[in-house]
């Protein structure tokens, strides 16, 4: 995504909200149409590609489109992301649910854009083959699906592969050279609304890996 000589510390233009943007076919995978984009997330229209560092996500040419703030709560929901637009306006918010009640572990992530406005649901599990993570939608059609052992994260390109035919539609892996900085890929006519969760996605799996590490290293103890 080209910016010009625009100055990399400035905001990126955003397109008009709720554009309405027809849709797109790939081999397989998620094609249905869109009508809307939901405010907030016009910048992921035009990119293939987020770098994430420092909880910064921005474009390749550096401009930054969202800062994340991860939260929780004392005795409550373990995991809440916000992520703001660099005018300071929440444009997305995902957090931690389990539909079996608050005594049942929290493995859903529901995704919002704008906040209060699902567009996404990740849902996770543990199991001998690996991590698994499943990508819906917002109407809960699996979408993606993506699966590593935790203690090979990002050692090598993990892939988001399409659940029609199983083939590879995006990658999250980490860039050569210092700083590193995570790169997560996917197809520029993507539907934004899942570009938006697969995003949320990557920040999701972070969070497992590290909870899972965090267990390992207190049995250790």
């Amino acid at each position: 995504m080209s910016h010009g000589g625009q100055d990399p510390a400035q905001p990126i233009k955003t397109q008009p909200q709720w554009q309405r943007t027809p849709g797109t076919s790939h081999q397989g995978q998620y094609s249905r149409p869109y009508p809307v984009v939901p405010p907030g997330i016009e910048p992921l229209v035009e990119v293939d590609n987020v770098l994430y560092r420092k909880q910064v996500l921005q474009t390749s040419d550096g401009q930054t489109l969202y800062s994340v703030q991860k939260e929780s709560e004392c005795c409550g929901i373990p995991l809440i992301l916000k992520l703001t637009d660099p005018y300071q306006r929440a444009v997305l918010h995902a957090h931690l649910f389990s539909e079996s009640g608050c005594c049942n572990p929290y493995t859903e992530l529901q995704v919002e854009a704008p906040p209060g406005y699902p567009i996404g649901f990740i849902m996770f599990k543990d199991s001998r083959r690996g991590l698994t993570f499943s990508i819906h939608d917002e109407q809960r059609e699996l979408i993606f699906t993506s699966q590593f052992k935790s203690h090979s994260f990002l050692k090598k390109p993990i892939e988001i592969c399409s659940v029609q035919g199983n083939h590879p539609v995006g990658q999250i892996s980490k860039t050569k050279g210092k700083p590193s900085k995570i790169l997560i890929q996917f197809p520029k006519d993507l539907e934004v609304k899942m570009k938006a969760v697969i995003l949320a996605t990557y920040l999701y799996m972070k969070y497992r890996v590290d909870e899972i590490n965090s267990q390992a290293a207190a049995a250790d103890g």
